[in-house]
């Protein structure tokens, strides 16, 4: 019992680890003597729990995924509330979550990891497609569009937010650049009532 839950502490330090290193300097630019070092791990305790960089990569991307089916919405605010906030929530894990800020970095960079990226961006269709169904339902986004048109205009606009916090601020300006963008778009996506009501 005791050696299954080392083992389980070994492996949460190497993605740790790998975690840290991954979202600063990126994949490419990480080598497996730089997760060791970030892990405190020797490299047959790495390799008794990962292949490779490329197993421990993709672990990874995997976690955004994970965290996305973790993240809860208060059921007595509007559907519009509750897409402004999962965006909020994502920053806050992106400034302070390693795991996922290494995990939405690697989607945005690629490196051959086609089926999980494809995975990831697909997880975020599906949230948001969710909550704006609700937001229909309650009648807090303008009929004009639809449940599909909602869900790939935000998902593809924050990543390009996520994109450019990381770039200019490495997210410390991120909540900054969602409150503006739904200040931008929220009155065209959402009925006047909705907005008006909206907390950022």
């Amino acid at each position: 019992m005791a050696q299954q839950a080392r083992a389980i502490e070994t492996r949460d330090r190497i993605l740790h680890g790998a975690a840290d290193v991954f979202a600063e300097t990126g994949y490419e630019g990480a080598s497996i003597n730089d997760i060791l070092k970030a892990a405190g791990v020797t490299r047959g305790a790495l390799y008794f729990h990962f292949e490779s960089k490329e197993d421990l990569g993709r672990t990874i991307l995997v976690l955004q995924t994970n965290w996305l089916e973790t993240v809860t919405f208060d059921p007595t605010t509007s559907g519009a509330q509750q897409l402004v906030d999962l965006g909020n929530t994502f920053a806050q894990a992106l400034q302070h979550d390693k795991l996922v800020r290494a995990s939405v970095r690697m989607t945005t960079e690629g490196h051959g990891f086609d089926a999980e990226q494809r995975a990831a961006f697909d997880a975020w269709l599906r949230t948001v497609k969710m909550l704006a169904t609700g937001a229909v339902a309650d009648g807090s986004v303008q009929p004009t569009w639809t449940t599909d048109a909602v869900a790939a205009t935000l998902t593809a606009c924050a990543n390009g937010i996520q994109l450019s916090s990381l770039i200019y601020s490495n997210y410390v300006d991120m909540t900054d650049r969602l409150r503006s963008f739904w200040t931008m778009i929220g009155p065209n996506l959402f009925t006047s009532d909705a907005f008006a009501a909206l907390r950022f």
